[in-house]
């Protein structure tokens, strides 16, 4: 096999420059438990995963659909409280819970969206906002379903890989850790696909996209099906991690907020953005919940404002887009300066 073309070498060195953060990005998921000094930080590397699923649900519909929801928390309680019901109730795995509790968590956002996408902007917010006050009330009240606000415990066992229990915390880092690669490749088929371009429309110019021909009805469905699918499995996944919920947290403001908060942090107008967000807020999240406790906690949520803001102010696209323009202009410079000039190949 003779030489590689300078044109051929160029192409050959962008493609393997661009690939080279998913690969690393890869390598740190994969590769982190290694790396963790306790089960401490290895709890904090799984509520990443596990946030950076529920971030890059949300901005299925929040990024991506412009479509700003502050109720997605309703349908993290919905898988958890289906996978909980499922497996304590009716003795079935989890394996098979979280499936179910997904798809539940699906159909009862096309109900959601078949009833509320007729309004658009603040409308839908406080519809979600509405939905989120009536499934807390409703989780609280139904004792007989859900326990109320005793909430509900998953039995313990002590090593039943069938019922998705383990003694050690690592097999729950990794399945937190395949849900987040998993999320990441839907978002980024949503993102590449025709429902990914109508979407982008939408949020570009709502009605040039409808002149243009989108079915902003069923574009923005399609998205919120999706994105209740995303956060519903994550709610399956929570209840048997924790092995306790309740109403107060699952039907909680402050995790939708979160969903929101990490995605915009990260970037909403990527595909990888809101996992980036999960991986800076997470931790910080973790820091201040333990250093400001008593009277001082109400500091760790002013500190997240202040974040947010500062985002907004000086970032408003997000971390991800700052850092891919300096990758890309990193990475252009290399290809050139290490491919000679096919010009000077005679």
């Amino acid at each position: 096999m003779g030489p590689m073309l300078p044109g051929r070498q160029r192409r050959f060195r962008s493609l393997a420059v661009r690939l080279a953060p998913l690969a690393l990005g890869l390598a740190l998921v994969l590769g982190a438990p290694g790396y963790l000094p306790d089960q401490f930080y290895l709890r904090v590397a799984t509520f990443i995963c596990f946030y950076g699923v529920l971030a890059l649900g949300w901005n299925l519909i929040g990024g991506y659909a412009d479509q700003l929801s502050l109720g997605h928390a309703v349908f993290f309680a919905i898988g958890a409280y289906a996978t909980a019901l499922l497996q304590v109730d009716l003795g079935l795995t989890p394996w098979v819970g979280v499936v179910l509790a997904t798809a539940l968590g699906g159909l009862s956002a096309l109900a959601f969206g078949l009833l509320t996408f007729r309004w658009s902007g603040t409308y839908f917010t406080l519809a979600t906002l509405a939905l989120l006050e009536i499934g807390g009330i409703c989780a609280t009240y139904f004792r007989s379903v859900t326990r109320g606000s005793s909430g509900i415990s998953i039995p313990i066992l002590r090593d039943s890989p069938a019922m998705m229990q383990f003694d050690s915390p690592l097999p729950y880092y990794y399945l937190a850790a395949a849900m987040l690669l998993g999320s990441l490749l839907v978002s980024w088929l949503v993102l590449t696909s025709k429902l990914g371009y109508r979407l982008r429309a939408i949020r570009a110019n709502r009605e040039a996209a409808q002149l243009a021909g989108v079915n902003l009805f069923r574009s923005k469905l399609a998205a919120l099906v999706i994105s209740a699918s995303l956060v519903a499995a994550a709610g399956g996944f929570y209840a048997e991690y924790i092995q306790f919920i309740d109403p107060d947290s699952t039907f909680s403001l402050q995790l939708a907020v979160n969903m929101a908060l990490f995605a915009i942090v990260g970037g909403v107008s990527t595909w990888w953005g809101p996992a980036l967000g999960a991986a800076i807020m997470v931790p910080i999240t973790q820091y201040t919940s333990m250093q400001l406790t008593g009277r001082l906690a109400p500091l760790g949520e002013v500190g997240l404002g202040l974040i947010l803001i500062t985002v907004i102010l000086l970032r408003p696209q997000g971390v991800a887009p700052a850092l891919a323009a300096f990758w890309t202009a990193v990475s252009r410079r290399f290809v050139e300066r290490s491919v000679p000039d096919a010009r000077g190949v005679g």
